[in-house]
């Protein structure tokens, strides 16, 4: 089920229907401070375990007739800290959802 403790807190969010069933959403890290970023980026990189209060920027793939979460895809691994916002292109067959 989709709580707000399987989110954590959101800095900011981005939606993206795909159709009536599934999201994508964009989240960005929540950044307080820059003293407690800067600790919480070396709890990380020393193997702290992801908590709804150090969640990573990510984007997730919903399924809201399951109330699950298919897909989560971590964009700090590819050193990008923030989501502005997630477009669907119409103009391609879409990918197969699961």
């Amino acid at each position: 089920m989709i709580t707000p403790s399987t989110i954590g807190p959101i800095a900011s969010a981005s939606l993206a229907m795909l159709d009536e069933r599934y999201a994508v959403v964009g989240f960005s890290r929540l950044r307080p401070t820059k003293l407690r970023e800067n600790l919480r980026w070396i709890k990380h990189r020393f193997g702290a375990r992801a908590t709804p209060g150090n969640l990573p920027a990510r984007i997730v793939l919903f399924d809201l007739e399951r109330e699950a979460i298919e897909w989560e895809f971590n964009i700090e691994n590819h050193g990008m800290n923030a989501v502005f916002s997630i477009h669907v292109w119409h103009g391609a067959k879409a990918a197969q959802l699961p």
